[in-house]
């Protein structure tokens, strides 16, 4: 029966710890501690990409309206189990139109973009904005392959 006690108590815990928040100080970050980026791989790492540049009918807030989003459909070359939205800061000159197929080279990088909600509290002139968050988007460093075909 202890043992049985034991494996509850040490799981009980791994879930609790697993709310927690985890305090990483932002020198060890890319060193020895690793962030996974929204396409599952970590933060830097070049990889190559496949979907297409997202049409209006992508964006579903209006915080996403005036940047260019990329859906992914494929990671190095694997399907994802659904396609994955991502913002494009920077585009190769010949990327193809919204909803045609291409393969791009590059790395996904992140930082946190908004305002903390207790600077906001202290704001006189409160800023049109998103909140405080840490999103992703992807450099794209060359085009692979393009397709005017549609993406399936």
């Amino acid at each position: 029966m202890k043992p049985l006690l034991l494996t509850l108590l040490l799981a009980s815990l791994a879930s609790a710890a697993e709310l927690l928040p985890l305090t990483v100080d932002s020198t060890a970050l890319g060193k020895t501690v690793v962030v996974k980026g929204t396409l599952g791989q970590p933060l830097g790492r070049l990889i190559t990409i496949e979907g297409a540049v997202a049409g209006p009918e992508h964006l579903k807030t209006k915080a996403q309206q005036g940047r260019t989003w990329f859906l992914v459909r494929k990671v190095k070359g694997k399907d994802l189990p659904a396609p994955c939205l991502i913002e494009l800061p920077l585009l190769p000159a010949d990327t193809p139109a919204a909803g045609k197929t291409t393969t791009l080279r590059g790395y996904e990088d992140g930082g946190f973009r908004g305002i903390p909600a207790a600077a906001l509290k202290e704001m006189t002139a409160i800023p049109q904005t998103t909140s405080w968050a840490f999103v992703t988007f992807f450099h794209v460093v060359k085009q692979l392959r393009r397709s005017d075909s549609p993406v399936r």
